[in-house]
């Protein structure tokens, strides 16, 4: 007896849930109604007990049966199959594109391993056809996935990889400017070191033409060793040029030894 084309156009009709890993229902009514339905061909009694929700079958489920059940209930499902037309087989599939039950039926056999069952079965059949669409379009789905996948781990490799780089970065930056202090405090050390062996004309110079520290190479005591009179002689023999910056190095500052050099040359 056929009966799986009418069954399915039901399917479509009542929009039965088709995801055969549904967490909510595990698609039982679709499920408990093909089990029905080929036990009844069988004239075999179902295995399981039937038991309904608002008058409709919702178990067994297929995945409920054991084994030897399983596999007599799927040959009969399977032989269903390969009796449909081309033409049914096309309404069936246009009724309802994005889960189509008879997708559902080719989901069984691969999750139960019974694709030898249904080969047997549509191996000459216009089912077979849209069979073979079926696992081709899985594994183009598969590799999609995969590659989906793998462009995901690939970015995230990057990710971590310019996350270890820009550290490693940060770090070497870091180092180099600690270094650059410990070279800069030397020189500085070594600057105040030669300032401190020169008399007063000579530190004048030094400041002025070679200090790449401006006044924060003056120590506070600096010129603490010469009396206003020492200073000033000092500062006027100085042409204008040097006067100028050494008067540039001295603005804007507040500190009282500053203050006492800006006096020293005002009374210059």
């Amino acid at each position: 007896m056929a009966w799986l084309f009418d069954y399915l156009k039901i399917v479509n009709n009542r929009n039965l849930c088709l995801n055969y890993f549904c967490g909510t229902c595990g698609a039982s009514e679709y499920s408990a109604g093909l089990v029905i339905q080929a036990y009844k061909s069988l004239k075999k009694t179902i295995p399981n007990k039937v038991e309904f929700n608002n008058k409709i079958p919702t178990r067994p489920n297929f995945r409920d049966l054991k084994l030897n059940s399983k596999k007599e209930c799927f040959e009969e499902i399977s032989y269903q199959l390969s009796i449909l037309q081309k033409t049914q087989i096309t309404k069936i599939k246009n009724e309802n594109k994005n889960l189509c039950p008879i997708k559902f039926i080719f989901l069984m056999a691969l999750n139960e391993n019974f694709q030898n069952i249904l080969l047997d079965k549509i191996t000459y059949a216009p089912i077979h056809e849209f069979y073979d669409e079926y696992l081709k379009e899985r594994l183009r789905s598969q590799k999609r996935i995969e590659d989906e996948h793998k462009a995901l781990a690939y970015a995230e490799e990057q990710a971590k990889l310019k996350k270890a780089e820009k550290k490693i970065l940060k770090t070497k930056l870091h180092l180099k400017k600690i270094e650059d202090q410990k070279i800069r405090s030397k020189k500085f050390n070594d600057f105040i070191s030669q300032l401190s062996k020169s008399d007063i004309k000579e530190r004048f110079n030094l400041i002025i033409n070679k200090s790449p520290f401006g006044i924060a190479a003056i120590p506070k005591d600096f010129f603490e060793i010469c009396n206003s009179d020492q200073f000033i002689k000092a500062f006027k023999v100085l042409d204008q040029n040097k006067k100028d910056k050494f008067k540039k190095f001295l603005v804007g500052r507040k500190e009282n030894h500053f203050k006492k050099i800006i006096k020293f040359i005002a009374n210059s």
